[in-house]
């Protein structure tokens, strides 16, 4: 069901979403990919090691010593380029930027490859039916090669749409022979002219039209796959013997009189008062500060500012210009 179309709305049995991640998936709707720039989308780096097509991993040392700085993954499908930076450097202050693959650094224990990863976008922990993850996510993994097979097991921790980690496991073989299919032969065709250029398909809480699907497909209480994190345990048979069908349906809308989870993500906006230059592509600049952000362009006539006006008032909203 990771193939194809992808998974069924609502099939979240296996992930720990807390309740806000429950919700964002039920707020999913499949059309959403026919948005142009949701189409020929990259894949977070979880899911893209368990994406279909082909993978090539190199090492890259260093010219006169050969010592090892990056190992290499390149990915066929969305032509994912992903590095592993070996050579011992720190990660990235919480404000840098957030990228599909995000910021990996890695080091051998024994004979497996531990890998960390931070400064992921947000997006997708399962393709195809809105299981979300945040771009405060951190993923752990672990490469061990047993001859001709490579395992790889990641552990995704989110502290905004999980309970708790969620530990996934992968098996790849090595070809003998390169396929020679290395291209992403994706074009954003999808067109649909009635639907203004703003608008973004979802549905509101509590009105997932096929919430329901599923369970009644597999003949399974609807409960099954809402739970969360007990879904991963055995535990999950006991648990549902306890749940009625008015439990299960308050699980399609917010919590209802009691206090909803509070999300355990952190403030990553620098707080010190300094102002940070960060290289964007070619000449543009962000300038990151505290309480907002400025991007510089620089040419041969000057530099383009684009930056927030803070408010001021309660009455003064806060609007673009530019010097």
């Amino acid at each position: 069901m990771e193939r194809g179309a992808g998974s069924e709305i609502a099939d979240f049995g296996g992930f720990p979403l807390n309740e806000a991640g429950r919700l964002w998936a039920l707020s999913y709707d499949p059309s959403r990919v026919t948005l142009r720039h949701h189409q020929c989308e990259a894949y977070l780096a979880p899911y893209q090691m368990r994406a279909l097509g082909n993978f090539r991993i190199w090492e890259e040392r260093e010219s006169h010593t050969q010592r090892l700085l990056a190992i290499h993954v390149w990915a066929q499908t969305t032509e994912g380029h992903r590095i592993i930076w070996m050579d011992g450097r720190a990660h990235l202050p919480a404000w840098a930027p957030h990228t599909f693959r995000g910021f990996s650094t890695g080091q051998f224990v024994g004979n497996a490859l531990v890998v960390s990863t931070t400064h992921m976008k947000n997006g997708a922990l399962r393709r195809g039916n809105g299981v979300p993850q945040s771009d405060q996510a951190t993923l752990t993994e672990y490469f061990v090669r047993h001859s001709d097979h490579l395992t790889n097991v990641t552990v995704v921790t989110d502290p905004v749409f999980l309970s708790e980690p969620i530990v996934r496991s992968n098996d790849y073989y090595r070809q003998p022979v390169d396929p020679g299919a290395w291209l992403y032969a994706c074009d954003d065709g999808e067109q649909i002219l009635d639907r203004s250029a703003d608008a973004v398909p979802h549905y509101l809480f509590g009105q997932q039209p096929y919430a329901r699907e599923f369970s009644g497909r597999y003949k399974l209480p609807l409960a099954a796959s809402l739970l969360g994190g007990v879904t991963m345990y055995p535990e999950l048979s006991a648990r549902l013997r306890t749940v009625n069908d008015a439990e299960a349906n308050e699980l399609l809308s917010p919590a209802r009189g009691r206090p909803s989870e509070t999300s355990k993500a952190t403030d990553s906006e620098p707080r010190d008062g300094n102002i940070r230059i960060w290289p964007i592509r070619d000449n543009v600049y962000m300038l990151l500060g505290d309480g907002g952000n400025i991007v510089v362009q620089t040419g041969d006539q000057g530099a383009f500012v684009v930056a927030r006006e803070k408010a001021s008032s309660p009455k003064k909203s806060s609007r673009p210009f530019a010097r």
